[in-house]
């Protein structure tokens, strides 16, 4: 069931349509047809602004995530070492051995007086 009119302004050249708020069948005269015709044509301005505006910041990003992409992973030699280890670990474990668990504690480092995330590796014994 309608209840109401959609106006549809459509740019012939490009295909593009541009609607109007719903207007109720109530709500409906001469005089607020036109002023929602009206306000739909003056925001087309501000909506192409604003999608180009979208367009370059996402050109933007997309050189930002390229150059990113291109960097070699800062850890990828400590990533792989760990992923073999771990190879190693489920092997092990499929196996059915048990090993016993390093008890040595890493080094402590020097607070610098900023809290964060600590991580290391032990070498295993075999």
């Amino acid at each position: 069931m309608q209840t109401g009119y959609k106006l549809v302004i459509s740019n012939p050249a490009t295909g593009r349509e541009y609607v109007s708020t719903p207007i109720k069948y109530d709500q409906a005269s001469p005089a607020g047809v036109t002023a929602r015709l009206d306000n739909t044509i003056d925001a087309i301005g501000q909506n192409l602004a604003i999608s180009r505006n979208k367009l370059e910041q996402s050109e933007a990003d997309l050189k930002t995530y390229e150059a990113q992409a291109a960097k070699p992973f800062e850890y990828d030699d400590l990533l792989k070492g760990m992923e073999s280890e771990l190879t190693a670990v489920e092997a092990r474990l499929q196996k059915g051995e048990r090993g016993t668990a390093t008890t040595e504690a890493p080094a402590e480092e020097e607070d610098q007086g900023e809290e964060g995330y600590r991580w290391g590796a032990a070498p295993m014994s075999k």
